[in-house]
Parts: structure tokens; sequence; C-alpha cells
């Protein structure tokens, strides 16, 4: 027993020392200590926090193999579908984003609950739907309400959304 509490001990101290290397933009040094943490407790967070790392230096192939490889090992933890769904979302591939995004929606175990609401948003909007972004980003918001960004953008796509309702029910004037 304290032989397992001391493996969680130095994995925590491994993670907590691997976001510290990320904030401070040191992210080979983030990889070995992710790493470190991975050869105590096999997680799906370690393994999502090396996908992010590798996404954070361009490798998108290696990130999501990362994000795959975590949902294999609890298919139960919401930010490795989230994470996977952004890359595929950088990459072009909006609807396929949509579907991982979805299903980290669905994750039982997700501590921020409204980021799948706030990608997905963004895929509906570059796919030109502002009604249907709008009703993600107001999702997020419910989930995430002191978040004043999300309130803007929320403010935002209702005054677009209304602009263009009022610019299609206006008459049109001929002039002759």
């Amino acid at each position: 027993s304290s032989l397992i509490q001391q493996r969680k001990k130095k994995y925590q101290e491994f993670l907590h020392a691997g976001h510290q290397a990320i904030f401070e933009k040191e992210f080979h040094k983030a990889l070995n200590l992710f790493n470190r943490a991975l050869n105590y407790i096999e997680t799906a967070e370690v393994l999502t926090l090396l996908g992010w790392t590798y996404s954070l230096m361009e490798d998108l192939e290696q990130a999501k193999s990362y994000c795959l490889r975590a949902i294999q090992v609890d298919e139960n933890y919401g930010a490795p579908y989230n994470d996977l769904g952004t890359y595929l979302l950088n990459e072009g591939q909006i609807d396929e984003s949509l579907k991982w995004f979805d299903m980290a929606k669905k994750a039982i175990n997700y501590q921020n609950r409204e980021y799948p609401f706030i990608n997905a948003g963004r895929a509906w909007m570059l796919k030109k739907n502002l009604t249907r972004a709008l009703d993600e980003f107001s999702k997020a918001l419910s989930l995430a309400p002191y978040n004043e960004e999300l309130h803007s953008t929320v403010e935002k796509l209702k005054k677009s959304i209304h602009k263009s309702t009022n610019k299609i029910n206006q008459p049109t004037i001929n002039s002759k």
C-alpha cells in the first residue's frame, strides 16, 4: 500500500512539473516529465497531456496517436476526445471533429465540460452555421457562467444572427 502511495506521489510530482514546463514553453522538458509520470502510472490523463505537448510542438500525428491511446486506457475520460477533435478541426476536418466533440460531451469523467461545446461552436462557425454555433456556445456558457469571453461570443453571435435575419426580412425597394 505504501509503495502504491509513493508511486502516486511521484506520478503527481511529474505531472505538476510537466505542467510547469508547458507554462514555461519548455516542451521537450514537459515530454520528459510526462513520460516519467507515465512510467509510474499509465493513465488517460498523462497520455492526453503527452498528446497536448506534441500538439504544441506541431506534431499532430503524435498528438492524435496519444489521444487514441488515452481513450483505450479510459473511454470515460473526456479530454482526449475533445483534444482529438481540436487537432482534426485545426487540420480542416470539420465534420470529423464534430463527431469527436460529441463523444467528449458524453464522457462521464470530464472536468472542463464546456470545452467540447466551445470547440463545436468554433466548428459550426467555420461551417457558417451561426445558429448552431450560438447553441453550442450558449451550452458552454451554461457550464462556465463566469467566462467573460463566452459571454462576449454569445452576444456577438446573437447580434450577427439578428442582423442577418433583419436583412432577409426587409422588403426590397425597386427604383425605376
